[in-house]
């Protein structure tokens, strides 16, 4: 790409206030040239083969015809046009979908204008670019899937599951002190290793009773008593076997961290509450804490 030869790019969001911002992104820089917005999907690839851009900027969720399905398009009639998307979901369905179709980037919706142009020019070039959020819910649900078949392989030795557990939890909520409880009176894993435990036996007690995950905030009453310690948030998940009135086990997760977006968490920790129940299955109760 020479300075004289700018990179066409076509823009598509649904929103005309976002088009309009990001117009003003692309027609402020001498590297770009906006040729093109579009409202759809079904626009986008009428766009494309109108004005053959080098690069498109795509939404994903849009009426008529959705980001995913417009990029899977694109990619095969066109596949010099590049396409990034450009998004407000870190779903790993979302992302994998958005680069199984053919997108060369996956952008969120709160990149910099500066990161955005340097996203473009990286696409164009042929170069992958992920934002790091991501990337690290593709890397999470990698781990997930490892931990899942493994504990499918290993159901049947709580040792073994003690030590699958000690080998993905960490990878899986790093910023997170865990422990993991199996009823009635198990602990199974506590990481890191030697820590104070996040709650007392009456709060795994509680949390027998609870049956979905609750979130306490620094300073929040607890329902077992006490309040949550000043600058830690507590989040407790109960692993559900197929009788949902009696709870296998549970999961605590404590961080310092008390600025991390939870929302973020809840999906990885429902998953991975699904996939210990799984391997957990009969084994509570038993005599053989094994």
């Amino acid at each position: 790409m020479s300075n004289s030869t700018p990179v066409r790019v076509a823009l598509v969001d649904d929103h005309a206030i976002v088009r309009r911002g990001l117009s003003a992104i692309l027609n402020t820089n001498e590297q770009l040239q906006l040729v093109g917005e579009a409202g759809d999907g079904q626009e986008a690839i009428s766009l494309c083969e109108l004005a053959q851009p080098d690069v498109v900027l795509m939404d994903l969720i849009m009426p008529r015809m959705d980001g995913i399905e417009a990029t899977r398009i694109i990619h095969q009639r066109w596949p010099h046009i590049q396409v990034l998307v450009l998004t407000s979901f870190t779903e790993k369905e979302m992302i994998q979908g958005a680069l199984d179709a053919g997108a060369r980037g996956y952008l969120l919706k709160n990149v910099r204008g500066r990161e955005l142009v340097d996203a473009i020019l990286e696409v164009y070039r042929g170069k992958q670019t992920i934002a790091q959020e991501a990337r690290q819910s593709l890397q999470i649900s990698e781990q997930l899937s490892f931990l899942e078949q493994e504990i499918r392989e290993q159901k049947t030795s709580n040792g073994l599951l003690r030590e699958v557990l000690s080998k993905r939890l960490p990878a899986l909520f790093p910023n997170f002190q865990i422990q993991v409880f199996l009823y009635p009176d198990q602990e199974l894993i506590t990481y890191p290793a030697h820590s104070h435990p996040p709650i007392p036996e009456r709060g795994w007690e509680w949390m027998r009773t609870a049956g979905e995950l609750k979130i306490f905030y620094s300073g929040q009453d607890l329902p077992w008593g006490g309040k949550q310690v000043w600058g830690e948030i507590l989040l407790l998940k109960p692993i559900q076997g197929e009788d949902q009135d009696k709870p296998l086990g549970g999961i605590s997760f404590l961080s310092q961290d008390v600025s991390s977006d939870t929302d973020d968490m809840i999906e990885s920790i429902n998953a991975l509450a699904a996939i210990l129940a799984v391997g957990f299955d009969g084994q509570t109760d038993s005599p053989n804490h094994g």
